[in-house]
């Protein structure tokens, strides 16, 4: 049996993660929660994430005391 993939749904190999910037815009996270996650883990403009480390870290400050 042949596994047939669709072009351009698997990442490229070697691709570069995508900025926190991007995954921001891509996933709705709102400015403010990205900015107190930047702060929270010292990432700076620009920091390249896989986007499942992202998600996570994001989920994570949310549910944290610093959000509520």
């Amino acid at each position: 049996m042949v596994d047939k993939k669709v072009a351009g749904t698997e990442p490229q190999a070697g691709a570069p993660n995508p900025t926190i910037e991007e995954l921001a815009e891509k996933l709705g996270v709102k400015t403010w929660a990205l900015e107190g996650a930047k702060r929270a883990y010292g990432w700076g403009a620009g920091k390249r994430l896989p986007e499942s480390d992202f998600r996570a870290q994001i989920e994570a400050w949310l549910k944290g005391p610093m959000h509520r």
